[in-house]
């Protein structure tokens, strides 16, 4: 980009532990607010998994995490998706499209008015734990799995 081309953010989303929206996440920040806390047990069984021991296997030594509320919230039919196809998404691909319409509300922009528009997302995606469960041997899939655990879907 040289010197003569503008670039305006006009929409911003995101979810944080703690924070839904980028305010709330400001105001954390602000407040210093720490969003890191022990693994709940509803979240799986912590003695199962954890030992403070770093060279005991398959187990690891941190019990503590930053979690987003209602990641199980999602409204498949309001992004015209099948029950089934929604069940075989990461998360990751599900909070990317609840994200992307919080943006497009953040700007007042139509989402019509974007067509054929210079537009751009930029999407930082990590952690493969839903793709390592949904391809385990012991779990059923069917053809929607392929679509739900790749991040090129993201794009």
């Amino acid at each position: 980009m040289n010197g003569s081309e503008e670039l305006a953010i006009i929409g911003m989303a995101c979810r944080f532990p703690d924070a839904n929206h980028y305010p709330e996440f400001w105001q954390n920040l602000v407040q210093g607010v720490n969003s890191i806390r022990e693994i709940p047990p509803e979240r799986w069984d912590i003695d199962q998994y954890y030992s403070p021991l770093i060279d005991e296997p398959n187990k690891s030594i941190s019990k503590w995490c930053g979690l987003l509320d209602n990641i199980d919230q999602f409204d498949n039919r309001f992004f015209s998706i099948s029950p089934r196809e929604a069940k075989n998404m990461d998360p990751q691909q599900r909070l990317l499209l609840e994200e992307t319409w919080h943006c497009l509300e953040d700007s007042g922009v139509a989402l019509k008015t974007l067509q054929e528009k210079k537009t751009s997302v930029y999407v930082g995606v990590m952690a493969r734990d839903f793709f390592v469960d949904a391809c385990s041997p012991d779990v059923v899939t069917d053809s929607y799995a392929a679509l739900g655990v790749y991040d090129c879907i993201l794009a």
